[in-house]
């Protein structure tokens, strides 16, 4: 299960083949696949008091950054950096979290995002596509 609501995206990390992300209605998880014992290990992005229903989700080529669009018309972007699987009773030192938003909002909420490397700059830029057109 997907936290306790909806999931409506999933998408793989570029570098990795054991990790993926999905988000929903309220939540961002971060998963962790043990082909070992063949079990899912998800890890809640902690977004403090912040309550979105993320539509769409893509991944930066470096893996460190989800970004999110939502019905509110913002783009989120989250760390989505997490330590490997542990026991139950080891401290958690990298953790997923909020990183930052624009403060301006699409009309008719975000529908499509996409991150492209710059490059010339190296830097990554992230398209959204709004409910408007």
């Amino acid at each position: 299960p997907a936290a306790n609501d909806l999931t409506h995206c999933v998408k793989w990390l570029n570098q990795r083949n054991d990790r993926f992300v999905t988000c929903g209605n309220c939540h961002l998880r971060v998963w962790q696949i043990c082909f070992r014992t063949q079990k899912l290990h998800p890890v809640d992005v902690c977004m403090g008091s912040m309550r979105r229903i993320m539509q769409c989700l893509c991944i930066s080529a470096d893996d460190s950054f989800a970004f999110t669009g939502n019905k509110t018309g913002e783009v989120i972007k989250f760390n989505i950096e997490r330590d490997d699987i542990k026991n139950f009773n080891e401290q958690e030192v990298h953790r997923p979290s909020l990183n930052c938003y624009n403060k301006e909002r699409f009309s008719k909420g975000v529908r499509a995002v996409a991150c492209v490397v710059n490059p010339t700059t190296g830097n990554t830029n992230v398209i959204a596509g709004s409910g408007d057109g």
